[in-house]
């Protein structure tokens, strides 16, 4: 049946409300992997005990939010993941788990109670192993199979280097075989000013193109990729360096919060040195709905996630008809 509930809080924010109807919250930035783009390691932040989360997700069920995403740095490193999952639940939200998947014994507890998970997948054997350590692979497999096999809607997402980007046809073998989907996007402007982050491994514009254009023509025939292709022509025309033309629904349909319970707009203001957040106190509600106005300072990303909604939200007549299809058929949204 489709959540019809979640198609009119929706148009309600198209008409100027706010409801934070997508919420992405990082538990920790502590993550036992070492992945050269990644640049939430690099951010200093204490973390929220469970009471103060349980708190947090009250309040945000009180302002009508659906989805609760569990984020990271790898947010099964959190001893009380389990019970913050079934809070979550309990609140009646929707609730997605973003992981490398590689804690088999977690993943077989959070299965059933998981709606969604999204899993780090580096692209072939050799790359992900590469990035995360021998074994990996193997246990990032098993475990999105196992979440599968649960009923739990699982992707894999992608983010795309320089190295990755030219083994994309094994990428699709493989989620093919599996009959698990994947989405994929580039990597952020501001990934390569890390202090860490190697010089060549960035694509160029063209190896990108190139990719974007491969990814494209897969999915024209592989129901396997859920990246849209409007959001594929959006980064393969402005990457790497400039702002998509479109309005941004982040801070009135969604936001993201920090391990500390900073709330912000989404993940992008969170390196950006901004202090555009808000934190939970008596007048939140109040405070919530002029989030978005710290968009102001924004120059603009390609997070995957953030775009899609962005794409529906700025097409929704288009869109609604696309978005219930999916539902019904237990789809991504946006796929």
């Amino acid at each position: 049946m489709i959540p019809i509930n979640v198609l009119i809080k929706a148009l309600g924010v198209k008409v100027g409300k706010s409801i934070p109807i997508m919420v992405s919250h990082h538990l920790t930035y502590r993550c036992p992997f070492n992945c050269e783009f990644c640049y939430r390691k690099e951010i200093p932040s204490e973390e929220m005990s469970t009471i103060q989360i349980k708190e947090l997700m009250k309040k945000f069920s009180e302002l009508g939010t659906v989805y609760w995403s569990l984020n990271g740095g790898e947010p099964l490193i959190r001893e009380d993941i389990i019970e913050i999952a079934k809070f979550g639940k309990n609140c009646g939200f929707k609730i997605n788990l973003t992981t490398s998947a590689i804690d088999k014994k977690k993943i077989i507890l959070l299965s059933e109670i998981l709606d969604f998970s999204e899993i780090s997948l580096s692209s072939t054997e050799a790359i992900h192993t590469k990035l995360k350590g021998d074994g990996s692979y193997k246990k990032t497999l098993e475990s999105a199979k196992l979440l599968k096999e649960k009923g739990v809607k699982v992707a894999f997402m992608t983010v795309l280097t320089k190295e990755n980007i030219k083994h994309l046809s094994t990428l699709f073998d493989k989620v093919r075989e599996l009959e698990i989907g994947v989405n994929f996007q580039p990597l952020a402007k501001y990934q390569k000013h890390l202090s860490n982050f190697p010089a060549d491994y960035e694509p160029t514009k063209e190896e990108f193109v190139e990719g974007i254009d491969l990814i494209i023509s897969e999915k024209k025939r592989n129901s396997f990729i859920f990246t849209s292709i409007e959001y594929l022509e959006m980064i393969k025309k402005f990457w790497p360096d400039k702002k998509l033309p479109m309005k941004c629904w982040a801070g009135k349909i969604s936001c993201n919060i920090t391990p500390d319970g900073k709330i912000f707009p989404c993940c992008n203001y969170i390196v950006s040195g901004v202090n555009a957040y808000l934190t939970l106190n008596e007048c939140f509600k109040k405070d919530f709905s002029c989030l978005s106005e710290s968009l102001n300072f924004c120059k603009g990303c390609y997070f995957n996630t953030n775009v899609e909604v962005n794409i529906i939200m700025n097409s929704v007549l288009k869109s609604s008809f696309r978005v219930g299809k999916n539902l019904i058929m237990g789809k991504w949204i946006w796929n």
